[in-house]
């Protein structure tokens, strides 16, 4: 088994990765993802453009979605639990599913 800690990866790509992952897994827009955590667009596209994500942005994406802020900010796959990991993990096969 693979160390979970070797898996880490806060790179602005890696986080906004994950970001738009949480999107395709619930199928929200931007905009309405946006709308559901409580932010405009804009803080969500700046989300995307870099790696800071607020603290409270990343409370409100757990509260919302029930995704691990371990998880979105640092990548820790093994911290991704219930719905929230049943639903990225389908997001991820349709993207392969897609991509093959």
């Amino acid at each position: 088994m693979r160390d979970p800690l070797h898996a880490i990866d806060t790179s602005q790509e890696a986080v906004a990765a994950r970001l738009n992952l949480v999107m395709e897994a619930f199928d929200d827009s931007p905009t309405r993802f946006a709308s559901r955590i409580g932010v405009t667009p804009q803080v969500v596209a700046n989300w995307r453009a870099s790696q800071f994500v607020s603290r409270e942005g990343a409370v409100a994406i757990l509260r919302t979605y029930g995704v691990s802020i371990d998880w979105l900010l640092v990548g820790l796959e093994h911290k991704l639990e219930g719905d929230a990991r049943i639903k990225i993990q389908e997001a991820r096969a349709k993207r392969l599913k897609r991509s093959a």
